[in-house]
């Protein structure tokens, strides 16, 4: 792709098609341009030309025609480095050339025209010396202009990096939409999850073999219309296929504790004294025989770990938190009895974690972790109301190595996160 509408780099070959106001002719070293020449270790001299191929030499002289043609052009720049990594280079012989056939005289114009550019190199070097390494942003605007709403999964977006939160809802910068949406791990668990809402919504009491028959048919139809590339539906298919005897066998062994399933169910809930509001969309929510209900996240990977959900991915505890206040449509007020996450994996690897603790010393219910996620995200609203609270970048990111975040490039963290250690000095 061009950089830039007016700016072009060219090999030799596709230059000599080209036209320009201004030709810059880089790499002017002997072994760069011209090439060495070198011997064919399979075919000699004698050998090439008794049958007819070019000598070695022939390159050589369409790189001097070459840089003849390009020194036609209205303006043109010479450019060389004078060192290749620790050793002395020496100048192309068409520079040679050039400087004996100018002179000393022109040959010094030359390059005291060429001092401008370099003079302009030294200045960007010197700003960047003095300025020192970028730190890390932490932007403070306004309260009155802080978000009041977010949805559910960006808690742990404004927990893990602030920053993300100040470009998208406050400078309100939003990424354009790929041309052609790849075939990438979020489809496919967006695909899994309407496969899944949809056989909850049929499925009804009907044995288990229908049941079977309901998912599979369900899982072709859904991922049919999603128009694939052939390689792909194939593949996720196969995959869906080795989960859905998992998914099958855990549905079944549970269902006489569930009464009634609700999928894809909207919340909004007003917390902290009104001043801020919590939307979301849960997965699915079981009612159970107890009175209590059941929170159910669908994962198709293993992020995140259940130490993780309890303090820095809080979303599955804050449905609980919401459905024991009421706050999904058409859900009565009930205490969560467990939080699952149900991660889609193929046969034996299925898994039905309840993030929920007990051992024969501690117990953490579902409850206590749900309310624990609530009132903590009562204390980071609050902590924002204060003006100095500033949004920082990356500040507990999942990987330390992992730069793709949608607005990393905005915060510049590889200029701030690389080569420093935890106290800010360079490494």
């Amino acid at each position: 792709t061009r950089a830039h509408p007016r700016l072009h780099i060219f090999g030799q070959l596709e230059a000599r098609l080209q036209h320009a106001d201004q030709m810059i002719l880089a790499g002017l070293n002997e072994g760069t341009w011209p090439q060495n020449a070198s011997d064919d270790p399979f075919l000699n001299r004698p050998m090439k030309a008794g049958i007819g191929l070019a000598l070695p030499e022939r390159r050589i002289g369409l790189a001097a025609h070459d840089f003849v043609q390009f020194s036609g052009a209205s303006e043109v720049v010479y450019t060389r480095s004078k060192r290749s990594g620790d050793s002395p280079t020496v100048a192309s012989r068409w520079l040679q050339r050039l400087y004996a056939y100018l002179g000393e005289k022109r040959k010094d114009q030359l390059h005291r025209r060429g001092e401008r550019y370099l003079s302009y190199a030294r200045a960007i070097d010197d700003r960047v010396e003095r300025q020192g390494p970028a730190t890390q942003p932490c932007p403070k605007p306004p309260v009155a202009t802080r978000p009041k709403r977010l949805s559910i999964t960006e808690i742990e977006t404004w927990i893990r990096d602030p920053y993300a939160i100040y470009a998208k809802h406050i400078l309100k910068l939003q990424p354009l939409p790929p041309l052609n949406r790849t075939a990438d791990p979020a489809l496919r668990g967006q695909l899994y999850h309407e496969i899944l809402a949809g056989f909850i919504q049929q499925a009804g009491d009907m044995p288990k073999d229908e049941a079977r028959t309901l998912l599979a048919g369900l899982a072709e139809n859904i991922l049919s219309k999603a128009q694939l590339p052939n390689e792909t539906a194939l593949a996720w298919r196969h995959h869906f296929e080795r989960i859905a005897d998992g998914f099958i066998d855990w549905e079944f062994g549970r269902s006489e504790s569930v009464t009634r399933s609700w999928c894809e169910v909207p919340a909004e809930h007003e917390m902290a004294n009104g001043e801020f509001v919590l939307r979301g969309i849960a997965d699915r929510i079981d009612s159970l025989n107890e009175g209590k209900v059941a929170v159910i996240d669908y994962k198709t990977g293993s992020y995140p770990s259940k130490k993780v959900a309890r303090l820095l991915a809080p979303q599955l505890a804050l449905e609980g938190a919401l459905v024991a206040r009421g706050a999904f449509t058409g859900i009565d007020p009930a205490q969560p009895a467990s939080l699952y996450f149900v991660r889609l994996r193929p046969r034996s690897a299925f898994e039905a974690e309840d993030i929920s603790f007990e051992n024969k010393k501690i117990v953490i219910s579902a409850e206590a972790i749900s309310e624990d996620a609530y009132q903590r995200l009562i204390a980071h609203i609050n902590a924002y109301q204060d003006s100095e609270q500033g949004y920082l970048s990356r500040y507990a990111p999942a990987l330390e190595q992992e730069m793709s975040g949608t607005y990393d490039h905005l915060a510049r963290v590889r200029e701030w996160s690389i080569g420093e250690d935890a106290d800010g000095d360079n490494s």
